[in-house]
């Protein structure tokens, strides 16, 4: 079977041979890897790659390819420019399965029509990973309107956007999204959250659930031990925009440390810490002062850019994870350090309720009553049995939930039923 993906990253192979540290969309390659072991299948990927750049064509291995076509900017003004690299492609004939990976950008619709020109709308279906036309409607929950409209001069010298402007282009991305749902008659999810959403835009869409694959090496058998975490350290994995709610924990951590003196608060990604006021984004100078308001200075750790061995690393270390998004589908961060056995608290947004079962392997708040928040992490730093209870249940729940071997027989099985249509 020869399968067709369409994604929004090149291949982790690729990005490595670039020199890239992060790899971008580190799921999506997992679910790649798993597809190779499947005797008989033959993966094409294809990607969006800057106009600037050599165009790149690859065999990875005998039964990988990897395909990079030119887009010029995050508009529609180049669909047909898009549409026609897309359409030269070539093995395009050959294909018998289009799976796109994503609604969020929109080079995923310009696929999707290169696809309905050529009479494969029927074989094509569509992950849904994020929903950027209902998480729009959250971008900003909880930022005081004056970080949310203003400028830094970060913004305004290089020509960045404030976080209104941000949010907006969210929205604008969503109307591509909306209509790619609209007009496609086939879509993979994993929550209720996604299937509803999905199912509001377009009513008759063929609704595929299908599990998803965690990161390689989240499978392995090294375990959260209660024993050798760092107590009272708390990890966010990332805080980059409004979206991720880092500012909600920022909020109340006074209130935890005031309990609990030696907490510590772990966050992947750049600090604003002891950074210039005119360096930083607006969301940035909003975190800097609810750290310097609540005299944090001491309790709050950014980590930097983490590899995957570093963020498994840092779950380890953690005695609870938390997740404070404004809205996630399924978020892969939960996933992670549930099959970690790292207690998880998460906000019960989105589709998380789909993921962890509240009070049995995680707890999960209402968004906006952070002080419930609060005092499930009491609970978990005051109880180790408790601790241990939830770290042993999110184990056993996350082991089905991200079957790899179980998950890709049901993507061949959706793949085959695709073929034949």
């Amino acid at each position: 079977m020869n399968v067709l993906m369409f994604t929004n990253y090149a291949p982790a192979d690729i990005q490595k041979k670039q020199g890239s540290v992060m790899v971008n969309e580190g799921w999506v390659y997992g679910l790649q890897q798993n597809l190779l072991r499947i005797k008989g299948i033959k993966l094409h990927v294809m990607y969006p790659q800057n106009i600037d750049k050599e165009p790149i064509f690859e065999s990875i291995s005998d039964n990988f390819v990897a395909n990079g076509y030119y887009h010029n900017s995050n508009n529609f003004s180049d669909e047909e420019n898009i549409k026609l690299q897309i359409k030269n492609y070539r093995y395009i004939s050959d294909i018998d399965v289009i799976h796109i990976m994503g609604t969020e950008f929109f080079h995923s619709l310009a696929a999707f029509h290169a696809m309905n020109e050529l009479g494969l709308n029927g074989r094509t279906v569509i992950s849904i990973q994020g929903l950027v036309s209902f998480c729009a409607k959250h971008y900003d929950y909880g930022v005081p309107k004056k970080y949310c409209y203003g400028f830094s001069i970060q913004e305004i010298y290089n020509g960045f956007s404030s976080i209104n402007k941000r949010k907006e282009e969210f929205e604008a991305r969503g109307v591509f999204e909306t209509r790619l749902l609209s007009e496609c008659k086939n879509v993979i999810g994993r929550t209720n959250w996604d299937k509803r959403c999905t199912r509001l835009i377009n009513p008759d869409i063929q609704y595929y659930h299908n599990g998803e694959n965690l990161r390689s090496s989240f499978y392995s058998e090294e375990r959260w031990n209660i024993e050798n975490c760092e107590k009272y350290s708390i990890f966010v994995s990332q805080a980059t925009y409004p979206l991720k709610g880092l500012h909600h924990v920022l909020s109340i951590l006074p209130d935890i440390v005031k309990k609990y003196p030696e907490t510590k608060l772990y966050v992947g990604g750049k600090s604003p810490i002891n950074t210039s006021h005119w360096k930083c984004n607006s969301y940035a100078n909003y975190l800097n002062a609810l750290i310097k308001r609540g005299n944090l200075e001491d309790h709050v750790c950014f980590c930097g850019s983490l590899s995957e061995e570093d963020i498994k690393k840092r779950y380890l270390k953690s005695h609870v994870f938390l997740s404070p998004s404004n809205i996630e589908n399924s978020s892969n961060s939960i996933g992670e350090a549930m099959m970690l056995g790292v207690p998880v608290v998460a906000s019960n947004v989105g589709g998380t309720d789909s993921v962890l079962e509240n009070g049995k392997s995680g707890f999960l708040y209402p968004l906006t009553e952070s002080y419930i928040m609060v005092q499930e992490i009491f609970d978990i730093f005051g109880s180790n049995d408790l601790a241990n209870y939830v770290s042993k249940n999110a184990i056993e729940y996350s082991s089905h939930l991200y079957d790899s071997n179980e998950n890709i027989r049901t993507l061949l099985e959706i793949y085959r039923r695709l073929s034949n249509s």
